[in-house]
């Protein structure tokens, strides 16, 4: 009898059961259930790395060989062990209990992955097979989770100081599991996750409350002497911080998909559309309305397109279109507006991840981000980004779904682009784009701006708040201080022009940044005039209670413009408008604000066009005094079709 005979009804699922048979090998039985049925026995669905697909194992099913995948085949062995699993359980192995040559079922039975692992009283974690020191970095996973519930920190467990202990956990932490992006709602679905989730490498566990507890305390423990990279943790902390937000008041409501799939960015699967379906388990239900039944039937960009245009229409927001910005992949076949979401990014700036891009804002409940849990609910005065006011999109879409033709004002033209650094290795700040002079008569006339009222104190403000996208916290909740800003950026300045030792690495990137954009011209003033602690008297300020909620500016800073975060350029147009463009952004862009976008955007007239103006969208932008409905309200702008492909 073959081992996938046709699953009655759309939500039966199969379950497995294995034993060794009387020579040795593995043999199993395949049954199909109903999943909401009372007969239907208590099952543990399994989650691992598929690996190698043509790296396989056969064993009997129902009488009949089937090849299982070989890393699946470790679980199996593991489970027909009577010291790990005193009864054979019934397991759900997604390679095995799903027929993948067809893609009904296939999408039927992804659509169910929700209430299969929902419904489950736990769950098996296969970090893969052991290795000489997995067991040994296992237990001191378990020693620094206990060690961070003690209350007395007096006496420690030996394993703590033991190097080698650290290599292999380091091991264990680098293992792929940790960054399949399908392993995420496996990990946190199951009921009683905490104690139900066992995570194996080999033989050895540890529950899901140790992986969660061991993450948080790994930081403060582990010997910087030891590991080259603590950025490996990254895919752990994601998991630890997503599971707190699904977990948290209102179980599952308060994550949106967008911030999901920015946060998880680092995240890898085999398909690109399981980079959408892999996270249906642990989003809004309003959300997960919008993407509907899995198609394996249809190419990628298909799946990305629709979920663009289902996301525009049902939201009434065209905040969607800034994540191209971020995924954007070098050979897309899908237009400029439509976010790739096979561009991948590094896990290893988790803090700049939760809040990615402008539209990600706290204040944005469509989309939002998964901050920390201290910032997770706004204040009353949440600061918020309302480019278009409360104008609402206009769109339409071309019969191939290419063009979106949408409704929007065009502010100005970029003229001056600032150079930038590449400040990741502490010792060796090197510059990664040259500055694009400013040759508006705008920005190279000082004295007509100085006549206006548009004088270096004004351009000196305008550019701090600039730097940190008139925000002072990196959850975008609370609004920048000018004087603030300026006074802890001199400050930095002062001290590093006195010759005393730098606190960190951000002054010396900053100070690179600050000479090679020495000569940029904001009306008129050029950016060394401006910033110089001789003209600010920043000490005064800085005897002030600091500010509540306020990151150090230099922080700031690097969020917003370094390459492994936000990688902003400071950007000036031709009317001497101050902002921070998309690296991508080139002189001459056009600078718009379209309606139902919360912030302005960077477009490239496309020169191949035959039929009027049709633009490449870059990216979103920071435009200072464009960022709260100042363009609509201002009968100096024209609302005008604007059509991006």
């Amino acid at each position: 009898m073959a081992a996938h005979q046709p699953l009655a009804t759309e939500t039966s699922i199969r379950l497995l059961r294995v034993h060794r048979g009387d020579s040795g090998p593995i043999v199993g039985t395949l049954r199909s259930f109903e999943l909401h049925a009372s007969s239907t026995p208590m099952y543990l669905p399994v989650s691992y790395v598929w690996g190698d697909p043509d790296d396989t194992v056969t064993i009997q099913v129902n009488g009949a060989p089937l090849h299982v995948l070989r890393s699946a085949y470790g679980v199996l062995q593991l489970v027909c062990e009577p010291s790990e699993f005193r009864d054979s359980p019934w397991l759900w192995v997604d390679s095995i209990c799903i027929n993948l040559t067809d893609d009904r079922e296939r999408a039927s039975q992804v659509s169910l992955m929700q209430e299969i692992y929902g419904n489950a009283e736990g769950a098996i974690i296969w970090l893969g097979e052991a290795l000489p020191g997995s067991e040994r970095g296992m237990r001191l996973m378990i020693a620094i989770a206990d060690q961070h519930e003690r209350k007395d920190r007096g006496s420690t467990d030996p394993i703590l100081h033991d190097m080698q202990a650290w290599r292999d956990y380091y091991e264990v932490a680098n293992r792929p599991w940790w960054r399949r992006v399908w392993t995420i709602q496996e990990s946190i679905l199951p009921k009683g996750a905490d104690h139900t989730v066992r995570y194996y490498c080999g033989h050895t566990y540890a529950t899901h409350r140790v992986i969660m507890r061991a993450t948080v305390a790994t930081a403060s423990l582990v010997p910087k002497n030891v590991l080259p990279d603590l950025g490996v943790w990254s895919p752990m902390w994601c998991r630890r911080r997503i599971y707190y937000w699904f977990r948290g008041e209102r179980p599952g409501q308060r994550i949106s998909l967008l911030a999901l799939l920015a946060y998880t960015s680092f995240s890898e699967s085999s398909k690109p559309v399981d980079l959408i379906y892999s996270l249906v388990g642990c989003i809004n239900d309003f959300d997960r309305a919008l993407i509907g039944r899995p198609r394996y039937d249809v190419p990628y960009e298909t799946v990305y397109t629709d979920l663009a245009m289902r996301w525009i229409a049902a939201h009434q927001s065209l905040d969607i279109i800034c994540f191209a910005h971020m995924f954007r992949d070098i050979d897309s076949r899908v237009p400029s507006w439509v976010p790739d979401w096979r561009a991948r990014n590094s896990p290893s700036t988790i803090r700049a991840a939760h809040t990615p891009l402008l539209v990600s804002q706290a204040a944005n409940h469509r989309i939002g981000s998964l901050r920390p849990k201290d910032a997770m609910d706004n204040p009353p005065d949440c600061a918020v980004y309302a480019a278009s006011g409360d104008r609402q999109p206009s769109v339409a879409f071309s019969e191939d779904y290419k063009r979106l033709t949408c409704r929007g004002l065009v502010i100005d033209y970029v003229d001056g682009l600032g150079a930038m650094v590449d400040g990741s290795d502490p010792e060796n700040t090197i510059q990664v784009a040259s500055l694009i002079a400013a040759t508006s008569h705008c920005n190279t006339a000082s004295s007509a701006n100085i006549a206006a009222g548009r004088g270096p104190s004004e351009a000196r403000n305008d550019i701090a708040l600039s730097l940190v996208l008139d925000r002072r916290d990196w959850c975008f909740q609370y609004p920048a201080s000018a004087d603030f800003i300026i006074s802890h950026l001199l400050t930095a300045i002062a001290d590093y022009d006195a010759g005393k030792r730098a606190r960190n690495f951000r002054i010396k990137e900053f100070r690179a940044w600050l000479e090679l954009n020495g000569d940029f011209l904001v009306r008129g003033h050029g950016l060394r005039s401006v910033f110089r602690p001789m003209d600010f008297d920043y000490e005064t300020v800085l005897r002030q209670s600091e500010l509540e909620h306020a990151a150090w500016p230099l922080r700031r800073f690097t969020d917003v413009t370094s390459l492994q975060t936000m990688a902003r350029r400071l950007m000036v147009t031709d009317k001497g408008f101050v902002g921070m463009a998309p690296r991508a952004a080139r002189k001459g862009d056009v600078l718009a604000v379209l309606l139902g976008c919360s912030v302005p955007v960077v477009l490239r007239r496309n020169a191949e066009s035959e039929h009027g103006d049709r633009y490449e969208l870059i990216g979103e932008c920071y435009l200072h005094g464009f960022m709260n409905g100042e363009a609509v309200r201002d009968d100096v702008y024209t609302v005008q079709d604007v059509v991006l492909i």
